[in-house]
């Protein structure tokens, strides 16, 4: 229930409820068999949920910026290139990029070019 009422669109409800599952069940083990409290319970709970959801929110910001990055790096060789299909080393791109040579080197093994 908890996880539903998150009403969250950045992690699907399956995802959220395991989430909830192993917060419980943690919580669970870590309590003191009748010194367990439902309060403490679901409050752990509900901060593993939260959690989930703001590390899912993070990631997406790191992937974003690494696609931009990737998008801002291949039109700074198009616009380099100019059409006419020169080719240019990873020092060289380095330099007329202001870039560094081993940001360069990780943007081609991420986008699968040779180097």
């Amino acid at each position: 229930r908890m996880a539903a009422e998150c009403n969250c669109t950045q992690l699907p409800l399956a995802d959220l409820i395991q989430e909830a599952n192993m917060a419980v069940f943690m919580a669970v083990q870590e309590e003191s068999g009748s010194d367990a409290d439902e309060d403490r319970i679901m409050s752990r709970v509900r901060e593993q949920i939260e959690k989930a959801i703001m590390d899912q929110i993070d990631q997406k910001e790191r992937d974003d910026a690494l696609v931009d990055r990737v998008t801002r790096f291949e039109q700074a060789v198009r616009d380099i290139n100019d059409g006419e299909g020169e080719q240019f080393s990873i020092g060289e791109l380095a330099v007329l990029l202001d870039m560094d040579r081993e940001e360069i080197e990780d943007i081609l093994r991420l986008t699968g070019d040779d180097a």
